[in-house]
């Protein structure tokens, strides 16, 4: 496969709360920057309807009616796009703007432009668009303590400008003689240390501004163009924790918190008296307003957005959005054989979500763990509120097993979960629950599952357990049988391919490949591999007996016919990605397709970082789709429009690499020669002294082995 055919595609969706969310005419379509893209969504339906992609990040975004979104990137580029036929005009990059923080569309068709010079130093500049250009005036210039590091702790209106900084909020009039006010908090909290208390975000509208502390109390000014920061403030304290803020046209601050609960305080201050919205999904971690007042988009902490109508503050539509889980997601990718094109990663806490990897939408969640969702950590007490998580998952075509544990709880309480696949996507039937005495890190089975299927989990202390359903019982199940091999850490597990499965113990500094007879819970045969093995997988033909296995310094096709390796290639520092179609190895920044029955090298691609993790999966007849996790995020690479005669050619034409030079047998010899093939078991038919067969002991199984098995 040459490198022209893969396709890359970085992921769209994440991070939506990073900036404003901005609404056209009547509320009928919504814009979230994600990065380097504007999503556009359809209010009605919450599908996405375009992508809209720049070359560099996306700061701040604004609709001019009736048919025009201005974009604007970190260096200032203005790019206005007509969201009917999403043509773009690109306007000339002004030349004074080094980071652009924030923008400012203002009535009089004047921009505001508020830059970070360097990390101490903010300007803002004034400007009008002409001929696709702009002249800039400084209209005011400020410098903070430390570094402004989020654009939640500052906000802009055509005649101020304010932010947030530690313990103090400081504002600078644009059209005055004066040089600006400033007001600095010096309370206490019982129970909080001083240094903890601070304010986190800001918002203005006209002549009010609110600017929330870390505590969760709100502090609001109003007339801030004649009185400044000088009088003293109204507050409002509902929250435990600091809120995300927004002003209304008409008066009103709506704020949202950890707890997930959006409040609204009219006619704000004058009365404390609120109205809300209990609960939603997760906390809640930025809000817009739309420009006629009536609706409010809320990105909560998950990456979700909602449109919620304020005069009833109820929930109008859910975005089409990938969800985010809380902190390390604790299933970081999964794949399901039942759709091979998604990805099953941890959502929610106590869910699972199946994300396609080609748009980057969740189209299915699983509540696993059935119980209410935690607020956000309280950081000003060092208190963390326990709740529980999905840990370990195996999914077959029929049924799916789940380890729980508790998340900050010490020691962890562990169950296991057992549940029967419906026909939607997602849809999943409890038929037990069995409480574990122990943390289980990994849950195993069978791809393909049968009546009698079992399931295997692997433990922190190295302990392997069996299960399988109750014989009396058909809805129960229970955990037949157990057992530890020399006391030592379970590092990796493939699947079960019955009777059998591969597992990577750990010793030493490295690992032994042990292949464990899954009924009667013994060793079949080891694989010392110098104690260096590191992964192990089984090789996706369904009728091969061979393990591909991973060490220190090389790559290793091991035969369980044979008990012996049929190629080894000399390459240090490989891993083997997630698959159960196309083997695919990483190193460092390259993936690496290859040909398990020969180990030769069919293509290698570079990413765009070092590679944390690969799954692959075949799409359609011929095409491979990866899934690839590095340092900088998520990447795709996929090969979807190549023919099987092409890739074919490609691998029998291949040049010779490190990665394939020591291949024990050449695929182009094997497809030369036209000689048949005797199989291990027909060998072993007639082996023994010469002049009589095998025992009949011996004959019966290798003889209807040779006849049901399809060649090596």
């Amino acid at each position: 496969m040459t490198v022209d055919s893969w396709k890359f595609t970085s992921p769209v969706g994440f991070n939506l709360g990073d900036a404003p969310i901005t609404f056209s005419t009547q509320n009928k379509k919504i814009f979230a920057v994600s990065g380097k893209s504007v999503i556009v969504f359809d209010s009605n339906s919450g599908k996405r309807e375009k992508v809209l992609e720049h070359d560099s990040s996306v700061i701040d975004t604004h609709f001019l009616p009736p048919d025009k979104l201005i974009t604007y990137s970190v260096g200032g580029q203005r790019r206005e796009w007509n969201i009917d036929t999403y043509n773009s005009v690109t306007f000339d990059k002004p030349d004074k703007i080094l980071s652009l923080l924030a923008v400012k569309q203002t009535e009089k068709d004047e921009v505001l432009f508020v830059s970070l010079e360097d990390d101490k130093t903010i300007i803002i500049y004034k400007g009008k668009w002409k001929d696709g250009k702009v002249d800039l005036d400084k209209v005011g210039e400020t410098s903070v303590a430390v570094e402004v590091n989020s654009r939640h702790q500052i906000s802009t209106t055509s005649e101020f400008f304010v932010y947030c900084n530690g313990k103090s909020v400081k504002l600078h009039l644009f059209n005055s003689d004066q040089k600006g006010s400033a007001y600095r908090y010096t309370g206490k909290v019982e129970g909080i240390p001083t240094e903890k208390i601070k304010f986190t975000s800001v918002t203005a509208r006209e002549d009010t501004i609110a600017a929330a502390l870390s505590f969760g109390r709100v502090m609001i000014w109003k007339d801030v163009g004649n009185k400044g920061l000088h009088h003293h403030p109204h507050s409002i304290h509902w929250h435990k924790t600091a809120p995300s803020m927004i002003l209304t046209p008409f008066g009103s601050l709506i704020s949202g918190g950890g707890e997930g609960v959006l409040a609204k305080f009219s006619s704000v201050g004058e009365s404390n008296r609120a109205q809300f919205l209990p609960r939603m999904l997760s906390p809640i971690y930025s809000l817009s307003v739309s420009d006629d007042g009536s609706t409010i988009a809320a990105v909560l902490a998950d990456n979700s957005l909602h449109l919620v109508l304020i005069s009833t503050m109820t929930v109008l539509k859910s975005m089409q959005s990938v969800l985010v889980p809380r902190g390390s997601p604790l299933i970081p990718m999964a794949l399901d054989p039942l759709h091979p094109n998604l990805i099953v990663r941890s959502g929610r806490p106590g869910t699972l979500q199946w994300i396609d990897n080609k748009t980057w939408v969740t189209v299915a969640t699983a509540d696993v763990t059935c119980e209410n969702l935690p607020d956000a950590d309280n950081e000003l007490l060092d208190s963390k509120e326990s709740y529980r998580d999905v840990s370990a998952v195996f999914i077959g075509k029929i049924m799916i097993m789940t380890a729980e544990r508790l998340i900050n709880t010490f020691p962890s309480e562990c169950r296991v979960r057992f549940w029967r696949r419906q026909g939607t996507l997602g849809a999943l039937a409890l038929e037990d629950t069995v409480q574990y005495n122990g943390d289980i890190s990994m849950l195993r089975g069978g791809i393909e599952q049968s009546v009698n299927q079992r399931f295997l989990s692997f433990d922190l202390e190295g302990r392997i357990c069996c299960w399988q359903r109750d014989s009396e019982k058909a809805l129960k199940w229970r955990k037949c049988s157990s057992a530890h091999w020399k006391k030592t850490y379970v590092l990796h597990a493939s699947y079960i391919r019955d009777p059998f499965i591969p597992v990577v113990h750990k010793v030493g500094n490295g690992g032994v490949l042990v292949v464990w007879d899954v009924v009667l819970l013994q060793q079949l045969c080891i694989f010392s591999g110098n104690g260096l093995v590191t992964m192990a997988e089984w090789d996706p033909d369904p009728y091969s007996m061979s393990v591909l296995v991973t060490c220190h310094d090389s790559i290793v096709a091991f035969s369980l016919d044979s008990l012996s390796p049929t190629w080894i290639v000399m390459q240090p520092g490989l891993s083997l990605g997630t698959s159960i179609t196309t083997p695919v190895v990483f190193i460092d920044t390259r993936v690496v397709v290859f040909d398990p029955e020969s180990g030769r090298l069919r293509s290698e691609i570079c990413a765009n970082g070092s590679i944390l993790n690969v799954v692959a999966s075949t799409v359609g007849h011929h095409g491979i789709r990866m899934t690839v996790l590095t340092i900088e995020g998520f990447l795709t690479i996929s090969n979807e429009d190549s023919d099987a005669d092409t890739q074919n050619a490609e691998t029998l034409n291949c040049k010779q690499t490190p990665f394939s030079k020591l291949v024990y047998a050449s695929l182009k010899e094997k497809k030369q020669n036209r000689l048949s093939h005797e199989t291990p078991s027909l060998l072993k038919l007639v082996s023994g002294p010469a002049p009589s067969l095998a025992p009949i002991p011996h004959l019966a199984p290798t003889f209807i082995r040779s006849c049901f098995l399809p060649p090596s």
